[in-house]
């Protein structure tokens, strides 16, 4: 685990785009990066390889998770349960009261991974997210999932 630096850009750029419709370049993820209280970490693999990358922003005493993405080929290795965790230590360490994330909500190895931290449903966004073009059927529209909004609170849970 480490700072997500300029030189994993491109890994993460690659990442972000193999888990989501709208994904992120490295330029987009420098820029996010450059951005009053944000921070970002990496998960490497053998070699050294990325194989993980979060981007989460601190404000006053709240976190925001903007994004968590991991490579096909590590998903289910524990890359983002390590990712979460080191967050979460540094949260408590800056003395953070509360981290929210959003979810889609047919996302269920990520819903499991957030309950499983004690992350708690406090709101829903309908329609939040579009169903990848390659997933929708010939002739028809994308269809649109909901974003769950996940609160884990500091204070009572660790």
């Amino acid at each position: 685990m480490t700072g997500l630096e300029r030189q994993h850009l491109n890994d993460a750029a690659a990442i972000h785009a193999a888990g989501f419709r709208d994904a992120w370049g490295d330029g987009t993820l420098a820029t996010m990066l450059g951005q009053r209280g944000m921070t970002g970490l990496v998960a490497l693999g053998p070699a050294g390889k990325v194989c993980g990358f979060m981007i989460y922003r601190m404000a006053a005493d709240e976190v925001e998770v903007i994004t968590i993405a991991t490579a096909p080929k590590a998903r289910r290795s524990g890359a983002a349960s390590a990712l979460m965790s080191e967050m979460i230590r540094r949260c408590l360490l800056d003395r953070c009261e509360a981290i929210f994330l959003e979810v889609d909500e047919a996302n269920k190895p990520a819903r499991a991974l957030y309950a499983g931290l004690g992350f708690r449903q406090v709101g829903e966004r309908k329609g939040y997210y579009q169903q990848a073009p390659a997933n929708v059927p010939d002739g028809g529209t994308a269809a649109h999932s909901n974003a769950l909004i996940l609160r884990l609170d500091l204070k009572r849970s660790h």
